[in-house]
């Protein structure tokens, strides 16, 4: 895909909606630029460890006291079976 957008006189480009939907931006979000050999890339910005990591905290909270196997852990999440 190419396309191509304006530099304005308060040095501002309308990112053409193809990019934005393929790039999944949205109104607020963060671009991070990155120089490579090749030239830029333009991406949208996640804080480390993603959108997961806020719900990290939340995980470790629930699984207090619980056995650390996986398969235990599952098995004490979903309680007895009928």
């Amino acid at each position: 895909m190419r396309t191509t957008a304006r530099v304005t006189a308060k040095w501002q480009v309308v990112i053409p909606l193809s990019v934005r939907d393929r790039l999944g931006i949205r109104r607020g979000d963060v671009l991070e630029f990155i120089e490579t050999d090749e030239g830029f890339v333009i991406r949208r910005w996640t804080p480390e460890g993603g959108s997961f990591r806020r719900f990290i905290g939340r995980l470790r909270r629930s699984l207090r006291g619980l056995p650390r196997r996986t398969d235990a852990i599952i098995e004490a999440l979903r309680g007895e079976r009928p």
